[in-house]
């Protein structure tokens, strides 16, 4: 939301069957679409998938497909009032896929965060730094930590700090969770996590910021066994300067697979959402409040609609309450929209 206009980025069907990026800007009070804009860049799938505002400019970063077929990093800047394009830039680092997952502002800087592919052929942990006025690319990172895949999945700012939360090749095999973070004008590493809790793949999904303290969702997998391999949600938070772990909650549910997709603190409150296996096997909306100082687990919710699948994806802290997005399956088996109201 900027001002009294709330922006959302998608990818939609156009005429032809293709998926274009889509960016919408509505009335935040009634709702009246303001203006939108289709982009379709070859004829393939495009997608925008994250927003923010920097500079008095509505930056978006996706992905888009080239003539040739592979997926480039994407960011366009828009003015948020008009809708007009005001610069863009489509970054293929070395003809594989490249995306672009988060974009987030700090100190007047516009930081998106993704993944690119190197020139052996395996996907670069990736961050790139604009200016928000005229597009010019003031730094970018590429990581490569043991030659396997790396990326970012989310990112968030804290001061003139940007914190990137995703996953990076372990030197022993599999994956491990990563954090990085970087200063928002140089690029500089303020510090790192790399946590391989038991051997596993390990993935860090979700990040937010709040008062001296970062807060990280995603999964971590159990010792595994030569029958059972478990994803366990997991929750780490750290020190925002320095890095320094501070707590973790590792939370297996029911023996099954477990996964926290997001996560949101403020008003002396850290929330994560996604979804728990439940006793009967079925996939389970869950959300999970900490106290930000402890870990002290304060509530938590899981919802079984009507049997099926049910994910909460997506949270907010606002006004005293906990806003959290997902989906969920009626009777029939379909997926539905679902937006919960929690007191906090």
């Amino acid at each position: 939301v900027e001002g009294k206009l709330l922006f959302v980025c998608a990818s939609t069907n156009n005429s032809t069957g293709n998926m274009d990026w889509t960016v919408r800007a509505y009335d935040a009070r009634t709702g009246a679409l303001r203006w939108q804009s289709h982009f379709d860049r070859a004829g393939g799938f495009d997608r925008a998938t994250a927003a923010t505002i920097a500079r008095d400019r509505l930056i978006v970063a996706g992905d888009s497909t080239t003539a040739a077929g592979d997926f480039d990093w994407s960011v366009r800047a828009y003015h948020p009032r008009s809708g007009a394009l005001l610069w863009e830039d489509h970054f293929d680092r070395a003809g594989g896929d490249d995306r672009a997952y988060a974009v987030v502002e700090a100190k007047g800087i516009a930081v998106a965060a993704g993944h690119a592919t190197g020139p052996s052929g395996d996907t670069d942990w990736c961050l790139r730094a604009y200016n928000p006025h005229t597009g010019a690319l003031l730094w970018q990172d590429h990581f490569d930590r043991a030659g396997g895949g790396d990326g970012v999945w989310a990112a968030t700012a804290h001061g003139g700090v940007i914190i990137a939360a995703g996953h990076t090749a372990s030197p022993f095999g599999g994956s491990d969770w990563s954090v990085r973070a970087h200063a928002a004008r140089t690029g500089a590493l303020r510090w790192e996590d790399h946590f391989d809790r038991a051997g596993g793949d390990d993935r860090a999904q979700a990040v937010a910021a709040s008062g001296t303290r970062v807060f990280v969702g995603g999964w971590t997998t159990n010792a595994q066994t030569s029958t059972t391999v478990k994803r366990i949600w997991s929750v780490r938070a750290y020190e925002a300067h320095s890095g320094l772990l501070l707590w973790e909650d590792h939370f297996d549910r029911a023996g099954g697979h477990d996964t926290d997709f997001g996560i949101a603190a403020g008003e002396g409150l850290v929330v994560a959402a996604g979804r728990t296996m439940d006793a009967a096997g079925n996939l389970d909306w869950t959300v999970r409040a900490y106290e930000p100082r402890t870990g002290t687990l304060l509530w938590e919710d899981h919802f079984d609609r009507a049997g099926g699948l049910e994910e909460a994806v997506a949270v907010a802290i606002a006004g005293g309450q906990v806003i959290v997005a997902g989906q969920s399956a009626n009777a029939a088996g379909n997926q539905d929209w679902s937006v919960f109201a929690y007191d906090r």
